[in-house]
């Protein structure tokens, strides 16, 4: 099991000989799934905001190309702002 700092989410990584993945098991209220379905909901309702995110996650790709773990964290500040500026709900 990987500690990823986030309480209330456990991840998991393979550790024989398959593609690269990764296992996240969480509690359904927890917060770590209520902010990502309110930001699939967010990407889901506004089209700007889902392009912004797929030229990042684009660029970001290409810059760290070898670097999973920088590649997300360099998504953390996009993610938490509009986190910031959606409505609290999830469907």
């Amino acid at each position: 099991m990987l500690q990823n700092g986030s309480a209330g989410r456990e991840v998991f990584r393979c550790v024989i000989d398959l593609p690269k993945h990764l296992l996240y098991v969480c509690e359904e209220t927890s917060r770590p799934v209520i902010e990502h379905l309110s930001f699939r909901n967010r990407l889901r309702n506004d089209p700007a905001v889902a392009a912004a995110y797929a030229k990042l996650k684009t660029d970001l790709a290409q810059r760290f190309r070898n670097d999973r773990e920088r590649y997300t964290e360099a998504k953390t500040d996009f993610i938490r702002r509009i986190l910031l500026s959606s409505p609290g709900t999830v469907d």
